[in-house]
């Protein structure tokens, strides 16, 4: 017998030979321009505001800078030195250079 297939939600359901349902989790895919492996200032920034749900609005309130700053770091741009403290309190850690 072919595997069946079935989605619902979050699970998928896989049929087995007797026709009953072997739910499965689905796969977590990251979002788009998800950094798996940070490099960058910037990056670890990214990376931490998706893990933990925030936009860049509320991440600029927590460091006290302006929405379009987190985004230029993000995208590229380096902090300049007085943020950097903020910026590892926000991140829970010293990233590696």
């Amino acid at each position: 017998m072919e595997d069946l297939f079935q989605s619902s939600g979050d699970r998928q359901c896989r049929l087995d030979d007797l026709g009953q349902c072997l739910t499965m989790p689905r796969p977590i895919v990251p979002p788009k321009g998800y950094p798996v492996a940070p490099r960058s200032l910037g990056e670890h920034l990214r990376k931490k505001r998706l893990d933990l749900g925030l936009l860049q609005a509320q991440v600029a309130e927590k460091i006290g800078v302006t929405e379009s700053t987190v985004w230029n770091w993000e995208h590229g741009v380096t902090p300049a030195l007085q943020h950097h403290s903020k910026i590892i309190q926000f991140l829970g850690y010293q990233p590696d250079r």
